[in-house]
């Protein structure tokens, strides 16, 4: 991500609509997959500042890496667990975790192959890899660029990469279902009146950023909803999230 994202990252993940809501959804996840009375040891893969990580504490040993150093220390200081690592070079053992979560971080490495083979070799036979990326090719645009993304998923080809490295999908669904037709027209708009130039691509959608308290409240509603809804394997939407199984 832009350095300036990084400098916002610790009160966007305890504010920003987007994070609130999509820690609401990973919570009813864990909660419909996974026992709080077991103790489980959880790699959070690109773990920012280390919200994700204090809210799966209840699950057992949270361990966290990011390839941010100012990030790394914040954590650290925090009394997190987090190392500055790669995630196509994982600084654990073979059969480590019982479970990894990666929340959009495959779209910002170039060979994400490589970070598919290494989160597999750090999973126990039968681990489980709770995994999100931004959806569909036909949207890459300038939010894209500016959060230094290689590739937006379409859903078919994301689904044999997994199955390529002997993982099995339990589920597959999509959250920002709400927002999805918006998004979709205001950026297929964009592209067709020719408006992506240096200006736009070097900042985030601004509702993204959106500092609108009744905005923001009202899209941190709409989200949450989706913690529910997500049961029904929702049929479309921004974000693809799958849950998988190393085989």
């Amino acid at each position: 991500m832009k350095k300036y994202v990084y400098d916002l990252l610790p009160d966007l993940e305890e504010n920003n609509w987007w994070y609130k809501g999509r820690k609401k959804i990973l919570i009813n996840l864990f909660k419909k997959y996974f026992s709080s009375k077991k103790k489980y040891r959880i790699l959070d893969l690109g773990c920012g500042a280390g919200s994700t990580m204090e809210l799966l504490r209840k699950y057992g040993e949270v361990i966290g890496i990011d390839n941010n150093r100012r990030m790394v220390q914040y954590c650290r200081r925090k009394n997190k667990k987090v190392f500055l690592a790669d995630a196509i070079n994982l600084p654990f053992e073979n059969n480590y975790f019982d479970i990894v979560v990666a929340l959009e971080i495959l779209e910002h490495i170039k060979n994400d192959n490589l970070a598919i083979k290494e989160i597999k070799r750090v999973l126990k036979k039968g681990g489980v890899l709770i995994l999100s990326v931004p959806a569909f090719s036909f949207l890459f645009g300038p939010h894209d660029i500016s959060a230094c993304h290689f590739r937006r998923y379409n859903p078919k080809i994301l689904k044999k990469k997994l199955e390529k490295n002997n993982f099995k999908i339990i589920k597959k669904t999509f959250i920002n279902f709400w927002l999805f037709l918006p998004i979709v027209i205001f950026r297929l708009l964009r592209k067709l009146v020719r408006k992506i130039g240096k200006g736009e691509s070097e900042s985030l959608d601004s509702l993204f950023f959106s500092n609108n308290k009744i905005m923001s409240n009202l899209l941190t509603l709409i989200l949450t909803t989706e913690s529910v809804l997500i049961d029904f394997n929702l049929p479309f939407g921004v974000t693809l999230v799958l849950i998988a199984i190393n085989e």
